[in-house]
C-alpha cells in the first residue's frame, strides 16, 4: 500500500508508506520566510498601556512589583511589550512585527540589556493558515527549531511536526496525522517517533450532539492501552478513565449550577478506587470570568483564590487564602495613553 498526501507550497508534509510509517517532510532549511524587519523603537505609536502588579504578604507588606508597558500600532496590534522591575529597570522586552495583512511575522525576545536573544518567525499560506514557525536561540549555538503545519481543504490542521535542525523530534504536542469526520470533529491522532514511525494512536467517539463520549489509545499493533468514557447529564458530566482490561482508574464527576444574577458554579470531584483524590470548585460571573477557584486535597488545608475585575474586564485584584486565612494579595492597576 502506498499513499501520497497532497502537497503545499512547503512540499509534502509526509508520505505514508505501508502500515505505520510516516516519512518526514522536506528539510526545513528549504523554507524561505523572506526578509525579517527589525522593528525600530523610535517609531510613532498610536497608543500604549501600562500595567502595574503589586504583590503583598498577608501582613500587607509589599513583596514584589512589576510594571509592563504595551505599545500598539495603528491597526491595534501589540507591537512592543516591556517588563520593568520596581526600580524601573528593564527586565526583558518583546517586539512583534506584522505584515500588511496584520499577520504576525516575527516575535523578538530581548534581555535586560536589550540584546536580541530569541526569535520566532512565521510563514502563512494564501488562506492565512500558519504553515511554519522558525524558532532561533541566537546565543545558544543550537540549530533552529521548526514547527510545520499541514491543513486539509476545510482548513483543519491535519499534521503538526517539530524539527530540531533536520531531526524530527518526538513530542506529545506534535501530531503527525489528524483525521476528522464529515462534521469536522477530530476522530484520530497519530503520534510518531523521530524516525516517523507511529507508536501510538488516539481515537475519539461523539454523540449526536457532537460531545465526546469515548476515547481509546492504541499501540501500533492495535492493542488497547487506555480508554475513557464520558456520560452527560442535565447539569454536568462524568468521565471514567479505564485501563486496557476495562478497570476503572479515575472517575471525575462535574456538576454545574447557575448563580443568582447570572454566572454559574462548577464542582469537580476526582475519585480513584472510590477514594476521593481531590475536589475543585470554580465560580464564574455573568461575563464568563473566573471569580473564585477552590481546591481541596485530603490531609491538606483548603486553598481559595478570588478575582475581581474592572468594568472593562481587566483583572484588578487577586487574593489567595489557605484554611480561610489570607496568604497573599495581588493588585493590578492600568494607565492608558491614546
Amino acid at each position: 500500500m502506498f499513499k501520497t498526501c497532497l502537497c503545499t507550497a512547503l512540499g509534502c508534509l509526509w508520505f505514508l508508506i505501508g502500515e505505520g510509517q510516516i516519512l518526514p517532510p522536506a528539510p526545513p532549511a528549504a523554507i524561505s520566510l523572506g526578509t525579517e524587519l527589525m522593528p525600530q523603537r523610535a517609531e510613532p505609536l498610536v497608543k500604549s498601556r501600562k500595567s502595574y502588579l503589586y504583590e503583598y504578604t498577608a501582613d500587607s507588606l509589599l513583596k514584589s512589583q512589576l510594571e509592563v508597558l504595551s505599545r500598539y500600532d495603528a491597526a491595534g496590534n501589540e507591537s512592543e511589550r516591556i517588563f520593568y522591575d520596581a526600580a524601573g529597570r528593564q527586565l526583558r522586552r518583546l517586539a512583534f512585527v506584522y505584515d500588511s495583512l496584520g499577520q504576525l511575522r516575527s516575535r523578538l525576545h530581548f534581555d535586560r540589556r536589550d540584546s536580541l536573544q530569541y526569535r520566532v518567525q512565521y510563514h502563512y499560506d494564501a488562506r492565512g493558515h500558519c504553515l511554519a514557525e522558525q524558532h532561533t536561540a541566537l546565543h545558544a549555538g543550537a540549530a533552529p527549531a521548526w514547527r510545520l503545519y499541514r491543513y486539509n481543504p476545510a482548513g483543519q490542521c491535519v499534521a503538526r511536526l517539530l524539527y530540531e535542525g533536520d531531526t524530527l523530534r518526538q513530542s506529545r504536542k506534535e501530531v503527525q496525522r489528524m483525521e476528522y469526520d464529515e462534521n469536522g470533529l477530530l476522530i484520530r491522532q497519530d503520534f510518531c517517533d523521530h524516525r516517523g514511525i507511529i507508536y501510538q494512536t488516539f481515537w475519539y467517539d461523539y454523540d449526536p450532539n457532537g460531545q465526546e463520549v469515548g476515547f481509546q489509545s492504541l499501540d501500533p499493533e492495535g492493542n488497547l492501552l487506555a480508554q475513557k468514557r464520558t456520560a452527560y447529564r442535565e447539569n454536568g458530566k462524568e468521565e471514567v478513565s479505564l485501563d486496557a482490561q476495562g478497570r476503572s482508574i479515575t472517575h471525575v464527576a462535574s456538576t454545574y449550577h447557575p448563580l443568582p444574577g447570572g454566572g454559574y458554579e462548577e464542582h469537580k470531584v476526582y475519585l480513584a478506587q472510590s477514594f476521593q483524590l481531590k475536589s475543585e470548585r470554580f465560580r464564574y460571573d455573568s461575563h464568563g470570568r473566573l471569580i473564585e477557584e477552590e481546591r481541596r486535597l485530603p490531609g491538606h488545608p483548603p486553598q481559595l483564590k478570588t478575582y475581581t475585575y474592572t468594568p472593562e474586564g481587566l483583572l484588578l485584584e487577586e487574593k489567595t487564602y489557605q484554611n480561610h486565612a489570607l496568604l497573599k494579595r495581588r493588585l493590578y492597576s492600568y494607565e492608558f495613553q491614546r
